[in-house]
């Protein structure tokens, strides 16, 4: 919308503030949106609220952002959308992720000779936390029990610890950021555990 003359920057600190032109170009644009929406049904999250939470995991390693994340996906997902368990979480969290500035995402990303699900990077100076995230899944058809889930625990954990002695880990140490390591745990389209390590 920018590059097409809907929108200008009004300002920026630590996200550009776009505003519009002026009152005509302020009716096409939501038209336009408007229309946009109702034709291609797209899911009904708060973009606003996604991107306060993002902010504060930028700014605060708060992972909130992440359960809100995993109850908008099983709130606009169907069961078929899981036949491929993890790896369809892992690719909505990484589109949900590239929505806003703050990072970039990485999937299946080498660290100390294993591979992270998701490996958060700051893109801005301004954000002071990045992330490694492993997700662990478990298919609705399967038992979940405090045994199994125990034991997803520990993998994850002991994952984590492994991904954070990585030499790029202490890349973005030594540059003043602060490491976030969260596992998660889905039983289907349900998130059932969630914890920073």
């Amino acid at each position: 919308m920018f590059y097409l003359g809907l929108v200008t920057i009004k300002d920026y600190d630590f996200d550009y503030n776009l505003t519009i032109l002026n009152e005509t170009i302020k009716r096409i644009d939501s038209e336009y949106i408007a229309l946009s929406l109702k034709y291609e049904n797209v899911f009904e999250i708060d973009t606003y609220k996604l991107s306060q939470l993002f902010k504060k995991f930028a700014l605060e390693g708060d992972i909130e952002v992440f359960k809100y994340l995993a109850e908008e996906i099983k709130n606009s997902t169907s069961i078929r959308d899981y036949i491929d368990r993890e790896n369809n979480i892992k690719m909505m969290y990484v589109t949900y992720f590239s929505l806003v500035p703050y990072f970039l995402t990485k999937t299946e990303l080498e660290l100390n000779k294993g591979f992270a699900d998701l490996f958060i990077k700051p893109f801005y100076e301004k954000v002071k936390y990045f992330g490694i995230v492993e997700l662990k899944y478990v298919n609705r058809s399967e038992k979940l029990n405090p045994q199994s889930l125990k034991q997803l625990k520990t993998e994850a954990i002991n994952q984590l610890n492994q991904y954070q002695k990585d030499e790029l880990v202490t890349e973005w140490l030594n540059k003043g950021k602060k490491l976030i390591k969260i596992y998660m745990i889905f039983y289907g389209w349900e998130l059932k555990g969630i914890r920073i390590v």
